[in-house]
């Protein structure tokens, strides 16, 4: 009865009836396969390309106005772009106003004296901060970006009109290489003697964190 029905079968249905075997074979192969080359792009994705590490983008919008006949109000908009494939958070930074201009005289000669030796030449003059303090502000409470959200921190300064040049300098820690104190940097330098004021970009990327400047003596 059995050999009947084979026989009286369509071609193609005893054609797959004898091939099932090898049709299981090809279709393990394949799944392999496909692990293999998932494999494959995850190592290059994650490993070669260094996706599994964040990658932020970080500007600084800064605006002034008078406040009083001795200080201006400096209004600084940190804004964060997450430039990765993966999960930014944020729990460690801080942003800084350091003074410029008047020039700070004792900290040139410093950075001078060190000039001396190649050796021991720091990148930049520590510009420190200016006399009054509450010029820092602490990225302490963490923030979650998601891959290309944005975020923005607006931070308020008052400044007392004497400086006529101030650098803005924001650091954000890396936290997927802790210990290091490696982040993301930004720095913007403020011009107050310009006309209208002049906001230039002085840098931006990843970078190691700024040694600690000094409050100046009034």
């Amino acid at each position: 009865m059995l050999l009947a029905q084979i026989t009286n079968s369509p071609a193609w249905w005893q054609f797959l009836s004898y091939s099932k075997d090898a049709f299981g074979s090809i279709e393990s192969a394949a799944k392999t396969l496909a692990i293999l080359i998932a494999g494959v792009w995850a190592f290059w994705r994650f490993v070669l390309t260094r996706g599994r590490y964040p990658r932020v983008s970080l500007n600084h919008q800064v605006d002034f106005w008078d406040y009083s006949t001795t200080e201006r109000h400096l209004r600084v908009n940190l804004r964060l772009r997450n430039e990765s494939t993966v999960l930014l958070r944020v729990l460690n930074g801080h942003t800084w106003i350091q003074l410029m201009q008047p020039w700070p005289e004792i900290e040139i000669e410093k950075f001078k004296e060190l000039a001396k030796d190649p050796a021991k030449t720091p990148y930049e003059v520590v510009w420190p901060f200016p006399a009054q303090g509450e010029l820092e502000r602490l990225h302490n409470k963490e923030r979650e970006l998601e891959p290309g959200e944005c975020d923005e921190v607006a931070m308020d300064f008052f400044i007392n009109k004497e400086y006529s040049r101030v650098l803005v300098y924001t650091f954000i820690e890396n936290r997927k290489k802790p210990g290091r104190n490696i982040g993301w940097t930004a720095s913007s330098i403020v011009d107050f003697a310009k006309p209208e004021g002049e906001i230039t970009e002085h840098g931006r990327g990843q970078n190691l964190d700024k040694a600690r400047p000094e409050s100046r003596a009034k």
